[in-house]
């Protein structure tokens, strides 16, 4: 019981992180589009 609770607390951190990234991948894209149109 106590093992499946780490993997689940573990699944869903993991599942956090890829969200966050995804997130933040975007938002660093569009400053670059931003910077390059700019030039």
């Amino acid at each position: 019981m106590f093992d499946y609770v780490i993997k689940a607390q573990y699944i869903v951190y993991c599942s956090f992180l890829a969200i966050d990234n995804l997130i933040h991948n975007k938002e660093k894209n569009k400053l670059y589009e931003y910077q390059k149109r700019r030039r």
